[in-house]
């Protein structure tokens, strides 16, 4: 812990104060309640603290270091374009992913007045993504396992599914399912990247966080394991303590 973290999803905003582990919300029905409620945080916890902040529901593109050295914002923006569709520049987070077996730049779209009001208010906020997070999860998670066997983070929420996929401690897989999918649309979406790769579905384990009833018909097909016990937030605290690194 140590850290404050931040999380946006468009609605919501939730954090946990530095020290804690509880998840706090604050729906926002009002552009300008943004910056106020930051504000408030800030004079909890002092404009000093380490603070790291991410948006839920971003999509991200995964750009491989042997096709993103030496290439400017330009490109790489452009690959996300391709991916996701038209992107302004403008909200565009660009990471160097550097964990495991595995080198990339992780391009993300977001919104870019949430990025400014954070920085605002904590200039020396650390930006990052949920694909971030959860790959580092992933890979982390993947040490564990047996050589060559799948292992899943994710988190399944009414707001979507957030996940990233590791196995030898290598990045495999990362995608954000949008809001409104089905446990059905998510489950299809592990499945099949692992058909993709030729991975055996059977080896794989899904560490999750969430919502368990949306989780329970994985068990089929998956074998499942709860990241760890959750509050009756959701799983929100998991997440942001995740943030933290």
């Amino acid at each position: 812990m140590g850290k404050l973290a931040l999380l946006w999803d468009g609605a919501w905003l939730r954090w946990a104060m530095p020290q804690e582990s509880q998840a706090r919300q604050r729906e926002i029905s009002r552009a300008d309640m943004v910056p106020e409620v930051l504000t408030a945080i800030r004079n909890q916890v002092g404009a000093g603290s380490d603070v790291v902040c991410a948006e839920w529901g971003a999509p991200t593109t995964l750009v491989p270091s042997e096709l993103s050295e030496g290439q400017d914002r330009d490109v790489l923006v452009g690959a996300h374009s391709e991916q996701h569709g038209s992107t302004v520049h403008d909200g565009v987070l660009v990471e160097a992913f550097n964990r495991g077996g595995t080198r990339c730049q992780m391009v993300t779209r977001g919104e870019n007045a949430w990025s400014n009001h954070v920085l605002a208010v904590f200039p020396q906020a650390h930006m990052t993504s949920m694909a971030s997070v959860m790959a580092h999860e992933a890979i982390r998670l993947s040490q564990a396992q047996p050589q060559g066997a799948w292992v899943f983070r994710v988190h399944m929420c009414d707001q979507g599914m957030h996940g990233a996929a590791a196995a030898g401690q290598v990045l495999q897989w990362e995608q954000f399912v949008q809001a409104g999918c089905t446990s059905e649309d998510a489950l299809y979406a592990m499945v099949n990247a692992c058909h993709r790769s030729g991975a055996d579905v059977k080896d794989a384990l899904v560490v999750w966080s969430g919502d368990a009833q949306q989780t329970e018909v994985w068990r089929r097909f998956l074998t499942l394991r709860e990241a760890q016990h959750q509050a009756a937030d959701g799983g929100w605290e998991v997440v942001l303590d995740l943030m933290r690194g």
